[in-house]
Parts: structure tokens; C-alpha cells; sequence
């Protein structure tokens, strides 16, 4: 796949199984060297969101909020064209990714990163394009902020996504009053012909429910959920 760069990141890789499964995923600290770190919990610790599918996640974060994937190198300078004329806040763009060709001509732009784009390219190389879906979201959020994953609905012709925020631990390094780009990256257990039509996100301010004790590893393996 074509890369003209690399990327910075503070990235999280966990997956769910089962309808009733969610997983939270994190990240720990990161900082010149990078971890990550993932939690899970199930709807009988009180989870609120169910998920239709198992899918798996990796989140990547720019050095500013510009959109640093797109779907082609050629469509990368329209789209920064198209964000010019918008608030970061409105700076939100869901892509599918359905077959190889269109995995093969993803575009990552290294002058808005800084760091290792190895992770997010073998993340997309795994998938198996039958059976499965990449979906990419790319979102603002404040630096001190992180973000996880509370469940996807994954219809015949929709996709509905549920995220919440919450602080980073006081450890971990971050700029106050900066906005940044961030990619969620899922690898999703159904495959689409086409991208669905119906789109929709939720994102709440707060994580709130039990988290099962973090597990923190430069490379860490996928965690599942529990049924």
C-alpha cells in the first residue's frame, strides 16, 4: 500500500465477542516509547451498549486536527480543501474500506504525523475481505482526552457506533487547549458489498461502569470480551 510518511500515535487494539460483549479500549501513558493498554467489561458488570458484531479497534492520533487518512491520494487534497471551510469541531469523516483495492489505495499524510504508520497498514493487511469490513473514523478530540469504544451495530445497511471520553490518567503527557485528529480504525466481523447508507455516532462525555484492571504491552495481543 502507498504511505508517504509516518505517523504519531496513541494507539489501543482490543476486539469484542459476542453480542453482549464490549470492550473499552485505552491508552496507558504513552510517551517517547509507546504502549498500549486495554479493559474489558461485560453486560453483567453493567455495561449500557450492546454490540451486533465482534470487531476489533485500533486508535491513532495526529500532532494537529486536520484529517491525515484518505482514500486515495487523489482525494486527499479535496478533502483538505473541504476542511478549510470547517470548524474542527465539524472535522468527521467515515470511511469504508471493502475489498483490497480500496485497502491498497489508502493514503496516510506524514506532514501532519510524526511517527510509525506500520501498525495502522498491518492492521488493514490482516483483514480478510470476505468476511470482514474496515471502517475508519476520524475525529476531533482534545488532547487530554481519550476516547473508547462502548459498541457497534453493524446492520444489513447501516453502521451505528457508540463512543465515550474521559480524561487521561494525570501521568500521561498531553496539551492543554489542543484539538488533534483521531483515527478509530475497526476491523469488523461482516462483510459489505457496498458502504450502508445509514450512518450514525453517539459519544458521551463520560465512561462510566466498572473496568476490569488494565494489561499495559508495546505489543499488545487482542483482548475479547465476554459473552
Amino acid at each position: 500500500m502507498p504511505s508517504n510518511g509516518t505517523i504519531s500515535r496513541r494507539r489501543t487494539l482490543a476486539a469484542t465477542s459476542g453480542v453482549l460483549g464490549a470492550v473499552l479500549a485505552g491508552c496507558a501513558g504513552e510517551s517517547e516509547s509507546e504502549s498500549s493498554s486495554t479493559a474489558e467489561f461485560n453486560e453483567s458488570d453493567g455495561a449500557a451498549y450492546e454490540s451486533t458484531h465482534e470487531y476489533e479497534v485500533l486508535s491513532v492520533r495526529s500532532t494537529d486536527d486536520e484529517h491525515f487518512v484518505h482514500p486515495s491520494k487523489d482525494e486527499a487534497s479535496a478533502e483538505d480543501d473541504a476542511d478549510d471551510r470547517l470548524s474542527p469541531r465539524y472535522r468527521r469523516t467515515l470511511q469504508f474500506v471493502l475489498d483490497e483495492d480500496e485497502a491498497d489505495a489508502l493514503w496516510i499524510e506524514d506532514d501532519r504525523t510524526d511517527g510509525d504508520v506500520r501498525d495502522l497498514r498491518e492492521f488493514v493487511d490482516a483483514t480478510d475481505f470476505d468476511t470482514q469490513t474496515i471502517v475508519i473514523d476520524q475525529r476531533t478530540i482534545d488532547d487530554c482526552y481519550e476516547r473508547r469504544v462502548r459498541g457497534v451495530l453493524a446492520e444489513s445497511d447501516s453502521l451505528r457506533t457508540r463512543y465515550c471520553q474521559r480524561l487521561k490518567p494525570p501521568e500521561t503527557p498531553c496539551e492543554a487547549d489542543k484539538t488533534v485528529m483521531e483515527a478509530v480504525v475497526f476491523r469488523i466481523e461482516r462483510s459489505y458489498e457496498e458502504s450502508p447508507s445509514s450512518r450514525g455516532s453517539s459519544e458521551g462525555m463520560s465512561c462510566r461502569g466498572p473496568v476490569v484492571a488494565t494489561r499495559s504491552d508495546a505489543h499488545a495481543d487482542t483482548v475479547e470480551g465476554s459473552d
